[in-house]
């Protein structure tokens, strides 16, 4: 008798503390190996902190898209090709006889020294549109009434940012939605 009151004493003890012993063990675990993946080191270059101080001279120029609304831009996208090419493209909405302009890009040069982004494309359909780049109040013509197409470089200054804006001029009414596809190639100069 004495003997069972013991094992039932035994068995509920037994339920109780065993969750705490599991959780025990988990930690003994868990912990040391973390420990071992936050000390390992990283084999990995982090392009955020590559440059530390600005020590380095192998920056280059960073491409952010502006974004927002227009009245014929929709579906803006600026792809990420490799290190050193990157696509943008664009939907133009059906449109009016003008002049539409937005700023499309922002191009910081990270570098020590001058650069060029060489910019070519257009759209493939063209219909008597000229279609141009802003910057700096310096216009490059992309593609021409005819589609005839021009490539351009704009050099960017050390350490300096500028917005590119793309000016759509349509000589007639466009009743149909075209595909703009630009080609950026970043360069040294």
């Amino acid at each position: 008798m004495l003997k069972r009151e013991i094992d039932r004493v035994y068995l509920k003890v037994q339920k109780v503390l065993e969750p705490f012993v599991i959780i025990a063990i988990a930690i003994v675990i868990i912990i040391p190996a973390l420990a071992v993946i936050n000390l390992s080191p990283k084999t990995r270059a982090s392009s955020r902190n590559a440059h530390v101080l600005g020590v380095g001279s192998e920056g280059s120029i960073g491409l952010a898209l502006v974004g927002g609304t227009h009245e014929i831009f929709k579906s803006e996208k600026l792809q990420f090709e490799n290190n050193s090419y990157y696509s943008y493209t664009s939907t133009l909405l059906s449109r009016n006889e003008g002049v539409y302009s937005k700023p499309i890009l922002q191009a910081n040069n990270k570098n020590t020294e001058t650069l060029g982004l060489e910019i070519r494309g257009g759209v493939e359909t063209p219909i008597d549109s000229k279609i141009r780049l802003i910057v700096n109040d310096q216009s490059y013509l992309l593609q021409d009434r005819d589609g005839e197409s021009f490539n351009q470089t704009v050099f960017i200054e050390s350490g300096k940012m500028i917005n590119i804006y793309l000016s759509i001029e349509s000589y007639s009414d466009v009743s149909f939605e075209q595909d703009i596809v630009l080609q950026l190639l970043i360069q040294d100069k």
